[in-house]
């Protein structure tokens, strides 16, 4: 079956790390207790090859910061719900690096990357260190991934990315049940 494509993590146990969250032990001290949210600017690039696949409506990408916000915040009344506020609210980013207004929505047409080729991050990548970059594509086959977690060093590289398939992307996506529900980005999300 479809499955997540982020690499297993590295088994980190006996290894002496500083802090309490380590690549095999995540135990936040109460200093970390979610307080008032953090929101997060998000941009999501929507790639698509020269077929018209992987396209991707304005709405049905702000359908899916919908349900990352259902599930980081744990809101009544959503399948969310059961989880656990985390404090961390996402929003489409309104101004892109350069100052200007956005709409946090990039697309591109191209069959490499769409294929998930090309190093198209190198390109497209808005700084990883003021924005979380969300990529729709084929997703190497897989239903999404993180390409490394951060206590591996990827934090702030263009490399430092989330991919989604694009079918499986936003709520009553193409994917189908049971990946139709944008629960997709927010199991990747976690992972970055």
């Amino acid at each position: 079956g479809l499955r997540c494509g982020a690499p297993a993590p590295v088994d980190r146990r006996g290894v002496p790390e500083p802090g309490d969250c380590t690549g095999s032990v995540t135990n936040p001290t109460d200093d970390y207790a979610a307080t008032t949210p953090l929101e997060i600017p998000v941009v999501v690039h929507i790639i698509q090859n020269s077929l018209g696949d992987g396209a991707i409506s304005d709405a049905t990408v702000a359908s899916q910061i919908e349900i990352l916000n259902e599930d980081f915040l744990a809101l009544a009344g959503t399948p969310g719900e059961p989880g656990s506020y985390s404090a961390i609210r996402f929003a489409l980013a309104t101004v892109d690096p350069d100052g200007n207004a956005t709409d946090g929505i990039t697309r591109s047409t191209n069959d490499t990357w769409f294929a998930d080729g090309g190093s198209y991050w190198e390109s497209l990548a808005w700084d990883t260190s003021r924005y979380m970059n969300i990529y729709t594509n084929s997703a190497g086959g897989y239903l999404g991934y993180v390409p490394a977690f951060p206590q591996d060093g990827i934090t702030g590289q263009a490399a430092d990315r989330v991919v989604v398939a694009w079918a499986s992307f936003g709520r009553d996506s193409s994917a189908g049940p049971p990946y139709d529900q944008g629960r997709t980005a927010t199991h990747e999300v976690g992972h970055y």
